[in-house]
């Protein structure tokens, strides 16, 4: 289902997310990590990448398009929980998410409804 470029920027953009609010927390390392062992990368990589997202000015916040709807679903809903699990979520964290829903052709309705289903679970 996934291409190696859907693999890829599915981390880039948890990595994005999770940068917006200039910290990173235990339960956003713990989220990107397990996605990163389920694409295969290695722990060594994540843990440096996680380590120096930061002060990196280099990655661009552009929202990210995948090769398909049911990826883009699958990130969203992985960031959303990224993001409510925050004790402080930034606004913009949420914004970019419905921007990446935008460019990959998914309803708001359907971004919104994730949303407040997550929101409900916390």
């Amino acid at each position: 289902m996934f291409t190696i470029l859907d693999k890829s920027n599915y981390l880039k953009g948890l990595l994005i997310v999770a940068k917006m609010n200039n910290k990173i927390e235990d339960g956003e390392k713990d989220i990107i990590s397990s996605a990163s062992s389920r694409f295969g990368f290695s722990q060594d990589f994540i843990n440096e990448t996680i380590q120096n997202i930061l002060a990196n000015d280099f990655v661009p916040n552009t929202p990210i398009q995948f090769s398909k709807p049911a990826v883009a679903q699958e990130f969203i809903g992985e960031c959303l929980k990224l993001v409510i699990s925050k004790e402080n979520p930034a606004p913009r964290e949420l914004l970019w998410l419905s921007e990446v829903a935008k460019i990959n052709k998914l309803e708001n309705e359907w971004f919104l409804k994730e949303k407040r289903s997550l929101q409900k679970k916390k």
